[in-house]
């Protein structure tokens, strides 16, 4: 997705006469990288992996770096680490400090306090250089949260370049003074190949497992810098390959790059095998100039590459930003006109900041010849960053005191106060301030396995996972995936009071059709949880429960079945089949129909809307049309099972709330938060009465 274009640009080594060294290929692989990248971003043209662009920069990187670091030590008999973190911090911080805070504050005024203190954290992780490892820990896949993404995801390839940063000059530095003369190239070569070849097989081995902490692990991206640092070392052999061979080799690396964009998609499994298509490319087209222009000059150097190429650290840094504020401001993609719009803003506020921020920093005779002077500036430019996000979030509206938690209520109580809600304008006090709804999610702990489990069980209890009246012999089991899980503490009161036992049985993002157990993250099929669905059948058989109470996300109704390589009436009937399968066990079995959920995160948009959060109310509607409930009802009915509406307890008049009375209705765009389903426990207790799931006349 989004990745930073924070190679050093070849002014670097201006210090080192560098207009001798200029290669415009490299500048105009520059333009092509940053170029696919927001367009990608932009959803513009044919680059549907156009988030290859940022492994082109990572090669180049590693490419310039290290050949600066070699003329460096050639031509002066040495290497200066100061004077090599001197010009990062002149190239890199000054602009980037500028887009950390100028976000932060755009975050708060259009986004509101929620989103803003989530974008300060991500401000303070990317000044401290650790986006990348802030990022593979959030929740969503890098692909599929580009809807909703952070506006400064793209600073996690910042982060791994200057990990990588402060890793490899040490080691040229060790290498450089062990050894004499070629033997020091030799020696560079073989440590940087190995570190190239360590970092593909850890790429290739991790990704399809956990491609989310592969796309972002330092180890698994430093193949790309160090194939980039590989090229320079070898030059010296390299640049004796013939030209004609060189013209050959070119337009084939540049071709490689082309259709790595174009034909790579957000379901390709990436990095692993996939990212040596780009990067090799890269290095074909690096490697074919070292001996003078080839024919891919005629592309990669004419003035407007040259122009793009030089602007493209810049474009990359505002890009991302400015997109993303304005469609999470929209609520939805902007149209094309306002995305070309948008890009023109982009390329003139980034043009400003080349020449206005950039360039005198970087071309600063008073910051190049007073190193102290420079480390005193990137020292107060990243405490700037942490200083602005915490004093924005520190000044943003705090949140209103909590009130108590109302009784649970009937059904009949329910719709009143449901009928009341829809009416509601401005954001009442809530009982959970919606700086807290991220909490507000049931306390089912090790009890929901986690959907990276690597065994089908993960660190569920081996004891089980009891709640409800622990004496009773009556067992009822709360099946199915997170959204099974966000009743728990519902179904723990109904069992207290109705004398039965509940076991939760249940798998994050795990859905309940057994004809094609489907990662929502990975966009796969997901084996952690084909096992788990067969474990789970064993043991609610073993276990011989009166009732089964299956609930998940219903991935009927959130896919494109373009995206699974199963057919949409395939999918029913491997619903109807887990319904049978669970009957088996002789219980009666329940389906719990779909809360309608909204589109993006509902606290945010009350944040947004506070004077008016009638904005954020759903449409029965707009949901029934888009989901298949039908189906899935016909599918659970046809196989015997209880099919249970329960529209009624979320919506009133068509209408769905997002704040009823003063609870926040929904923990995310996925999930009923804790304290709503505690709220209506009663009124569900009398839905699954009036189907005949529970006994009107509770006992032991």
């Amino acid at each position: 997705m989004i990745s930073e274009v924070v190679d050093p640009d070849l002014a670097d080594i201006e210090p080192l006469n560098a207009k001798s060294n200029f290669r415009p290929d490299v500048e105009g692989l520059r333009a092509i990288a940053v170029g696919i990248v927001v367009l990608y971003h932009f959803h513009l043209g044919p680059f549907r992996g156009g988030y290859v662009g940022v492994d082109v920069f990572f090669v180049l990187s590693g490419f310039v770096i290290t050949q600066m670091m070699l003329r460096e030590s050639e031509q002066t008999s040495g290497f200066s680490w100061l004077a090599f973190y001197a010009r990062r911090i002149r190239r890199i911080l000054l602009a980037a400090t500028m887009v950390l805070c100028i976000t932060i504050a755009a975050t708060f005024v259009f986004l509101g306090s929620i989103t803003g203190r989530g974008v300060s954290a991500d401000a303070r992780a990317a000044a401290l250089f650790f986006s990348n490892i802030h990022s593979a820990h959030s929740s969503a896949n890098y692909f599929t949260q580009l809807s909703n993404a952070s506006p400064l995801v793209h600073f996690w390839s910042l982060s791994i370049e200057e990990q990588f940063y402060f890793v490899w000059p040490l080691l040229f530095f060790v290498l450089m003074n062990a050894f004499i003369g070629r033997r020091r190239r030799v020696a560079l070569g073989i440590a940087v190949g190995s570190v190239f070849v360590s970092s593909v097989i850890f790429s290739v081995v991790i990704t399809p497992g956990n491609p989310q902490q592969a796309f972002y692990s330092s180890f698994a991206r430093t193949s790309e810098l160090a194939l980039g640092a590989l090229v320079a070392i070898g030059t010296p052999l390299l640049s004796k390959i013939p030209h004609r061979v060189a013209h050959a080799v070119s337009c084939v690396g540049l071709a490689m790059i082309l259709v790595a964009a174009t034909t790579y998609t957000d379901s390709t499994t990436f990095p692993g095998f996939a990212v040596l298509l780009p990067i090799l490319g890269t290095a074909f087209v690096v490697v074919a100039g070292t001996n003078g222009p080839v024919i891919t000059h005629r592309i990669l150097g004419v003035p407007p590459m040259l122009w793009l190429g030089a602007l493209s650290y810049s474009l990359y840094l505002w890009h991302w930003p400015i997109f993303a504020i304005t469609q999470d401001d929209l609520g939805h993609r902007p149209s094309i006109f306002l995305r070309v719009l948008l890009l023109f803003l982009a390329t003139m506020i980034a043009l400003v900041s080349l020449r206005m921020i950039e360039n005198p920093i970087r071309r600063s005779k008073t910051l190049s010849r007073r190193r102290g002077l420079t480390f005193l500036m990137g020292g107060l430019l990243i405490l700037s960053t942490l200083g602005v996000s915490y004093v924005a979030s520190a000044l943003a509206p705090p949140e209103r005191s909590s009130r108590p938690v109302p009784p649970a209520a009937a059904i009949t109580q329910l719709h009143a106060e449901l009928e009341a809600s829809v009416r509601t304008s401005a954001l009442p006090t809530l009982v959970v301030p919606l700086n807290r709804i991220t909490s507000d999610f049931a306390p089912a702990g090790d009890c929901l396995v986690a959907d990276y489990a690597t065994t089908a069980t993960g660190l569920r209890p081996v004891n089980g996972c009891y709640f409800g009246d622990l004496t009773a012999r009556r067992l009822l089991v709360l099946y199915g995936d997170s959204n099974a899980a966000m009743w728990i503490d519902a179904f723990d009161a109904m069992g207290k009071a109705q004398h039965f036992k509940v076991e939760l049985v249940a798998r994050a993002r795990c859905f309940i059709s057994n004809e094609q157990y489907w990662s929502w993250g990975t966009l796969a099929p997901d084996r952690g949880c084909t096992g788990f669905h067969a474990w789970a059948y064993r043991h609610i058989a073993s276990e011989h429960p009166a009732a089964v109470i299956a609930v998940d996300y219903e991935a009927i109704a959130h896919f494109s079945y373009s995206d699974m390589p199963i057919p949409e009436s395939q999918y029913l009937r491997g619903y109807s089949a887990a319904i049978q399968q669970l009957r088996s066990s002789g219980a009666i079995v329940a389906v719990l129909s779909q809360p309608v959920y909204p589109n993006s995160d509902p606290t945010v948009c009350l944040d947004q809307n506070r004077g008016d959060v009638r904005t954020c109310f759903l449409k029965t509607k707009t949901f029934l049309s888009s989901y298949n409930v039908s189906g899935v009802k016909q599918a659970v009915m046809n196989s015997g099972g209880t099919y249970v509406v329960i529209t009624d307890l979320l919506c009133a008049r068509s209408i769905c709330p997002t704040i009823v009375g003063h609870i926040a209705v929904f923990f995310d765009h996925a999930h009923i938060s804790n304290t709503y389903a505690i709220f209506i426990w009663r009124a569900l207790e009398d839905k699954l009465i009036a189907a005949g799931v529970l006994s009107k006349n509770p006992s032991k």
